[in-house]
């Protein structure tokens, strides 16, 4: 009898609606992510893991305060990536008409600055 050796299937990343503007911005962003990732010779899992693109979605940071809320980016990770996150953010929301965050939400304001341990 051979037995199943495969993990369990993994849940997904993301709760986007198909073809929503948020789905679509999702996958606009992991090209922009993979192409950063290449040409800085890393995985893209360097730049922002899948779940940590998700929430960097969710947030839609407009600048380097909201950015920091985003679940992943910590200061190192800010310095490296985050210009150009946030320029591919801007110009791929803008294109989908979705609206950028500007300010810090309060339900996230003790994020700000710091790395958050990945998800079990």
């Amino acid at each position: 009898m051979q037995t199943n050796s495969r993990s369990p299937a993994r849940p997904p990343v993301h709760d986007f609606q198909p073809d929503s503007p948020e789905a679509q911005l999702f996958e606009r962003l992991r090209q922009e992510r993979r192409r950063l990732a290449i040409n800085q010779g890393v995985p893209p899992y360097h730049v922002l893991s899948d779940r940590d693109l998700a929430d960097f979605v969710r947030v839609r940071p407009a600048n380097a305060e909201v950015l920091a809320c985003v679940r992943g980016i910590g200061p190192a990770r800010a310095r490296t990536w985050g210009a150009a996150l946030l320029d591919a953010m801007a110009r791929h929301a803008g294109e989908l008409g979705l609206a950028l965050t500007q300010e810090v939400a309060p339900e996230r304001a003790h994020l700000v600055g710091k790395a958050r341990p990945a998800a079990s």
